[in-house]
């Protein structure tokens, strides 16, 4: 077994070379036990847990072995849209091969042409459509997948389901529909904002036909909402969301914590499964931190946001100051208002 040369909160940097070819058997050896894993849950009819885990494995090891077996998983899964893709990125790999390989993968070759040619008109297809060139910022979001503005007229492919799509535009709030899309069918999706509402109520319209008439209608009272209220309040939740999220994290750090004192020896020799953890823990610690220190940040600064909302004077704003400190180690405000 390797030692485990680096201090665990400081082995940030690129592994030791040497370490490499043992980095690869450890994770080929993951990929088998995930292989298995897959296998055996494939065999029980539990398609949506083994198919991610046959992902995972090829990410571990990409075989062309494991490739077809992820193609064949969505095939079954009758996610078709994805089963298409899988099977032609492992007849790519598979017209590169040579000699002996290429004999040993003529069978799923074989398979997997078979299924092209079934799968491809049954697949879904959907285009989205604007009357007029969104702002190039703008996103479309299908399933947690994102795709930019330039995909408009573009007819894509999706599994036969139910599919929730986002639409993000700069400045407005986030725009949210369901579709549903059945094997073999096209769909048209039209994503043009609807027309503003009319600022006009009915009681305004009714004081506008009196005026005609010699009545002078009322003034409209000025809006009484604060915008710095409004992002005070807002800053104080994200800040104590990401509060909660380096909570969360560091928590899961302290659990990969005890692992890697589990499986590793006070010399930093540890078996695969400390290393494991301990990259784990690397990754949790940094990312709790980060949570806490935004947190904090964004927090602080919406407090004052709020502090400030509340000065009589406007002018009190203008001359409000903070100054923030930050460090490893120290995160500090000081300001006056």
């Amino acid at each position: 077994m390797r030692p485990f040369i680096c201090a665990l909160v400081l082995c940030v940097g690129t592994p030791p070379l040497f370490w490499s070819s043992t980095s690869h058997a450890q994770a080929a050896d993951v990929a088998r036990k995930l292989l298995e894993e897959a296998k055996r849950l494939k065999d029980a009819g539990k398609l949506p847990e083994a198919c991610p885990l046959l992902d995972r494995a090829y990410e571990m090891d990409a075989k062309d072995g494991l490739l077809f077996a992820r193609a064949d998983c969505r095939d079954q899964e009758r996610k078709i849209a994805a089963a298409v893709s899988l099977y032609e990125a492992y007849l790519r790999s598979y017209s590169r091969m040579t000699g002996a390989t290429k004999n040993s993968h003529a069978g799923r070759a074989t398979i997997a042409e078979a299924r092209l040619n079934e799968l491809r008109p049954l697949v879904p297809m959907i285009k989205f459509v604007w009357a007029e060139p969104p702002p190039p910022e703008t996103k479309i979001i299908v399933d947690d997948i994102e795709f930019r503005a330039s995909t408009l007229d573009v007819r894509l492919p999706l599994d036969p389901g139910t599919h929730e799509i986002v639409v993000l535009l700069p400045g407005e709030p986030e725009r949210r529909r369901t579709i549903t899309l059945a094997e073999g069918g096209s769909t048209i999706v039209d994503l043009t904002p609807l027309p503003p509402k009319s600022a006009e109520s009915p009681k305004s319209k009714q004081g506008k036909s009196k005026s005609q008439n010699g009545t002078t209608p009322k003034p409209v009272a000025p809006s009484k909402v604060d915008p710095w209220k409004v992002g005070g309040f807002i800053g104080i939740g994200l800040g104590a969301a990401g509060i909660i999220a380096g909570s969360i994290t560091g928590s899961m750090a302290i659990a990969e914590k005890r692992v890697v004192d589990a499986n590793c020896t006070p010399e930093h020799r540890c078996n695969p499964t400390g290393l494991a953890a301990a990259d784990r823990f690397q990754t949790v610690g940094n990312a709790s931190t980060a949570a806490f220190i935004a947190g904090g940040v964004i927090a602080a600064v919406g407090t004052t946001l709020v502090v400030m909302a509340y000065r009589p004077a406007a002018s009190s704003r203008a001359n409000a100051q903070l100054r923030m400190t930050v460090s490893p180690s120290y995160l500090g405000f000081e300001g006056a208002f």
